[in-house]
């Protein structure tokens, strides 16, 4: 056994604890002296710049996704135009062929033939 005595004991306790405290104390911090750049008129005017520079780019990409927005909204609204003249122009087509093509045209027209008929189809 490495100890003959209570001191004993207690000196290698206090030197593990100092040892604790010297190894948990944190070393000053070192001061940093700030440049004289950073403090001078260039060194605000360049920061000043390049924070001017980042709202400008920073506008410019808004302004184009609004503009890219309103342009998918126009296309949009054109292609939705066009289909529903294109359904108008099908339907009015199929309206007037059947129109055209009716056997009332023909002189063949018969009520009780329509009649029977509908009713054919609605049992379908």
């Amino acid at each position: 056994m490495k100890w003959e005595t209570v001191e004993d004991i207690e000196a290698d306790i206090r030197a593990d604890v100092e040892a604790y405290w010297a190894a948990r104390q944190k070393p000053a911090p070192a001061l940093t002296v700030v440049t004289d750049h950073k403090l001078s008129v260039d060194g605000q005017r360049e920061k000043v710049s390049r924070e001017v520079q980042e709202l400008i780019d920073a506008e410019k990409a808004r302004q184009l996704c609004i503009e890219t927005h309103r342009e998918r909204q126009r296309r949009q609204r054109e292609e939705g135009l066009y289909y529903r003249r294109l359904y108008e122009s099908v339907a009015t087509a199929e309206y007037w062929a059947k129109q055209l093509d009716s056997p009332a045209r023909h002189g063949e027209y018969s009520p009780i033939a329509r009649f029977e008929r509908e009713i054919k189809d609605r049992v379908r």
